[in-house]
C-alpha cells in the first residue's frame, strides 16, 4: 500500500485532540479514516508550531510516497518538550494556553519546581502578548513553507487559515473553510459563517463538544473526501461545499457560551 506522511497540529492529530469521554470520535477523524487508503505515519501534534513540524519533516520526508502538510497558525512559540513519563509532547500555543498552564499545577509533570513552571508559562505568555513581532513571524512562516516545498514539491500544503501566510498560501482552501461550511448547515449560524473573523467569533460562542481535529464527524468526512481526491490529482484545490449537512442540531456538537 502507498505510504503517506501527515504533518501538522490539532487539525490532524486524532490521538490527542478528541473531546474527553468521547473516544469514539477518534474513529471519525479524517487523519484516522485515511488509514483505510494509505499506510499512514502521522507526525502531527496538537498545539505544535510550524517550526516543530518542519524539523520532523526534514528528517522523514524521503520515507513517504505521499505527504500531507497542514500549515498551522503563524507565530506560535517554537519550543516543545517531551514528558519522559508519558512520551507526550507539550507546548504552549497561545497566551490563553499559557494562562491555563498557570492555573494548573500539573501542567508539566516532570518539572518538579512549581515556581519554575510559573516562570516559564508567564514568560511565554508575555512573549505572546507583548514581545512577538508579527512581521518577523510572517517572514519566517513564508521561508519555512518554501523549504517544505523545495524538499517535496509534490506535498499537499493545506493551511488551517489564511492569516499571515504568503499570497500563494492565502489562495488555497483552508481547513477552517470546511468548518464554516459545517456551521452553514444550522439556521442560527448559516448567515454568519463566511470568513476567518466569523470562524473566530463562532469558535468563541460555540466551544467544541463532539468534535475531533476541530471538526464534527460530518465535516471530517467531507474534508477526507477532499484530501483523497487531491492526493489522486496531485494538487490541493478542492471545491468546498456550500454547506455540510448534519443530522443533529448544533447543541449536539457544540456548547453555547
Amino acid at each position: 500500500m502507498t505510504t503517506l506522511a501527515i504533518y501538522g497540529d490539532s487539525f490532524c492529530d486524532w490521538a490527542t485532540s478528541y473531546r474527553p469521554g468521547m473516544t469514539e470520535l477518534q474513529a471519525s477523524a479524517w487523519s484516522q479514516k485515511i488509514c483505510d487508503h494509505y499506510t499512514v505515519t502521522n507526525y502531527s501534534i496538537s498545539g505544535s508550531s510550524l517550526y516543530w513540524s518542519m524539523r520532523h519533516f526534514e528528517q522523514t520526508w524521503s520515507q513517504a510516497d505521499r505527504i500531507v502538510f497542514v500549515v498551522t497558525s503563524v507565530g506560535r512559540w517554537p519550543g516543545h518538550w517531551q514528558d519522559p513519563k508519558t512520551g507526550r509532547i507539550h507546548t504552549l500555543s497561545s497566551a490563553t494556553q499559557c494562562q491555563i498552564a498557570l492555573d494548573n499545577k500539573d501542567w508539566v509533570e516532570h518539572i518538579d519546581d512549581y515556581a519554575a513552571k510559573r516562570s516559564v508559562a508567564e514568560a511565554i505568555r508575555d512573549w505572546y502578548l507583548w514581545a512577538k513581532v508579527d512581521q518577523f513571524e510572517q517572514t519566517i512562516q513564508a521561508l519555512m513553507i518554501k523549504r517544505i516545498q523545495a524538499l517535496r514539491p509534490d506535498a499537499l500544503i493545506i493551511p488551517i487559515n489564511r492569516w499571515g501566510n504568503p499570497p500563494s498560501i492565502q489562495a488555497l482552501v483552508c481547513a477552517t473553510d470546511y468548518i464554516l461550511a459545517g456551521f452553514r448547515s444550522w439556521p442560527e449560524t448559516a448567515d454568519r459563517a463566511r470568513n476567518l473573523d466569523d470562524f473566530v467569533a463562532l469558535s468563541q460562542n460555540y466551544p467544541e463538544k463532539r468534535t475531533i481535529c476541530h471538526m464534527t464527524p460530518e465535516v471530517n468526512e467531507s474534508f477526507l473526501t477532499a484530501v483523497l481526491q487531491s492526493l489522486e490529482e496531485g494538487v490541493w484545490a478542492p471545491q468546498v461545499p456550500t454547506k455540510i449537512d448534519h443530522p443533529m442540531p448544533i447543541d449536539y456538537y457544540y456548547y453555547r457560551s
